[in-house]
C-alpha cells in the first residue's frame, strides 16, 4: 500500500488516543491525514516519480496549520465498517492537495480517484458489523488538536505504516521556526544598518 499524507504529531495523537471511541482503534503510529492514495504494489520507478512531483509542489508551499475539533464518522462501508474520524480543517491543506493532484495528473502518475471529494480526516477506529441504525454521535474534542504541517510523507509498504518505508518531504521553509535560519542568513548578508 502506498499513499501520500500528513503525519499527526505525537502530542496530538496521544490526546486523540485518550478519547473513548467505539470499534477497533488505530494506533498512534498510524494516525495521519491521507492526501492521495497510490495503491498496492507500487514499483520503484513510480515511487521515484511520486517523490519528484511531491517535492515540486512542497517546495512552493509554506508550512500551514491543520486542526480538528470534533469526533464524527463517515457512512458505513462494506469492507471496513463505520470509520470513526476527526475531520481536519485547513484551507491550505485543500490547496496543497489540489496542487498535488493536478501535478500528478500532468505527469500521468496514477492515484485513486475513488472518493472525488477531498474530506481530510484522521481515522480513530472502525466499527465492524454495526447494529442497524448505529451512529457515532458528533462530539467536540476534549482539547485542542492542532499542529503546523511542516512536511508531507510518502508511505510505501505491504503492511501497516510502521512496517513500510517513509519518505518525508519538507514544505518550503517560511519565517517560522524552520525559516529562522533563512531569515538570519538574509539579515547577515544585508548592508549594515544602524538604529
Amino acid at each position: 500500500m502506498a499513499f501520500i499524507g500528513v503525519k499527526v504529531p505525537a502530542e496530538v495523537g496521544r490526546m486523540l488516543e485518550s478519547i473513548d471511541v467505539p470499534g477497533e482503534r488505530h494506533s498512534l503510529s498510524d494516525m495521519h491525514v491521507t492526501l492521495l492514495y497510490l495503491g498496492k504494489g507500487i514499483d520503484f520507478i513510480s515511487v521515484a516519480k511520486t517523490m519528484v512531483a511531491t517535492h515540486e509542489v512542497a517546495s512552493r508551499t509554506r508550512p500551514f496549520m491543520a486542526w480538528g475539533d470534533t469526533v464524527s464518522s463517515f457512512p458505513s462501508n462494506p469492507e471496513d465498517g463505520i470509520p470513526v474520524i476527526v475531520p481536519v480543517n485547513s484551507q491550505p491543506l485543500h490547496v496543497f492537495r489540489t496542487a498535488l493532484a493536478n501535478r500528478f495528473d500532468e505527469l500521468g502518475i496514477r492515484y485513486s480517484k475513488k472518493y472525488p471529494d477531498f474530506k481530510p480526516h484522521i481515522t480513530l477506529s472502525y466499527v465492524k458489523d454495526p447494529d442497524p441504525g448505529f451512529q457515532v454521535p458528533s462530539e467536540p474534542l476534549p482539547g485542542y488538536a492542532g499542529w503546523v504541517v511542516y512536511d508531507v510523507t510518502i508511505w510505501a509498504g505491504d503492511g501497516s505504516m510502521s512496517e513500510g518505508t517513509e519518505i518525508r518531504i519538507p514544505l518550503r521553509p517560511g519565517p517560522g521556526p524552520l525559516g529562522l535560519v533563512e531569515v538570519a542568513s538574509r539579515i547577515a548578508k544585508a548592508a549594515p544598518h544602524r538604529l
